[in-house]
């Protein structure tokens, strides 16, 4: 399944390793039709902690889109990895440096 259906994907890192995924998805019999997708996983194990959808089904528990941006998701994870956004990591550029220098005494200098 291809994220085709997907509009927009807005993912963002949460702290307590969380991460929101919020998407539009467009209804397959009326391009005219949007529903709102919200999912929250759990950033390391990638179990569903919530997820919500505007539409009718949603309310029943038999949403289809949020099993759509599931797929969508999966398909992105597979094809491209996991990617650690820059701001996620430990800080690395403020870092001292490796010094490879030998400081000698200026009298022993020649």
């Amino acid at each position: 399944m291809k994220a085709g259906g997907l509009k927009k994907r807005f993912m963002k890192i949460w702290p307590m390793f969380k991460q929101t995924t919020k998407c539009t998805v467009q209804a397959s019999y009326s391009v005219q039709v949007n529903y709102y997708v919200s999912i929250t996983l759990h950033g390391n194990s990638g179990k569903v902690l919530d997820a919500t959808c505007d539409c009718k089904a949603s309310a029943m528990g038999r949403c289809n889109h949020i099993a759509a941006v599931l797929f969508a998701v999966d398909d992105i994870v597979l094809e491209h990895g996991h990617h650690i956004a820059p701001t996620s990591k430990l800080c690395s550029w403020n870092k001292e440096r490796k010094n490879k220098r030998d400081p000698q005494p200026c009298h022993t200098a020649t």
